[in-house]
């Protein structure tokens, strides 16, 4: 997805990478505990960890933010408490493999919001790659669903 040989490789990337890591880390956890944890515990536990893991580098860069930025701060704030609820709920509610292909319109989010935001350009080769991601994990959760079907 990075496109290894098209750019140079920089601390961005593999901090991208570490993220995705701990994401399906969070996500694996969450699932374990979604049956038996209250959602907002649930929630609370992965606010508290990026908060933890964003301590430092806040402290490193840190500025004192004007009110418009405090408006955006709430307004994320809320929109990821938000999403994070739902993914608890929705974890308790199906499996993961039915839950984790949706996680991949986050490809589409990044695509749109990187060319409306920062103007990144939209090529074929981006468009190929998220193309392989999102059919394998399709392909992934129809699988998942007929070998649950045959097996009941």
């Amino acid at each position: 997805m990075v496109r290894p040989g098209f750019e140079t490789l920089h601390v961005g990337h593999a901090a991208a990478l570490v993220g995705a890591g701990l994401g399906a880390f969070t996500v694996l956890v969450m699932r374990r505990i979604a049956r038996e944890e209250a959602h907002a515990v649930m929630v609370l536990a992965v606010v508290t960890g990026l908060i933890a893991v964003s301590l430092p580098g806040m402290i490193l860069t840190f500025r004192m933010p004007t009110l418009p930025d405090m408006a955006l701060f709430a307004c994320t704030g809320l929109l990821m408490g938000s999403a994070q609820f739902f993914v608890a709920k929705s974890l308790s509610l199906a499996p993961a493999s039915v839950i984790a292909p949706m996680q991949y319109s986050m490809i589409l989010w990044a695509i749109i919001y990187g060319a409306i935001l920062f103007g990144t350009q939209v090529d074929p080769v981006m468009v190929f790659g998220a193309a392989i991601v999102i059919g394998s994990g399709l392909y992934i959760m129809h699988r998942e669903r007929r070998r649950a079907r045959l097996g009941r």
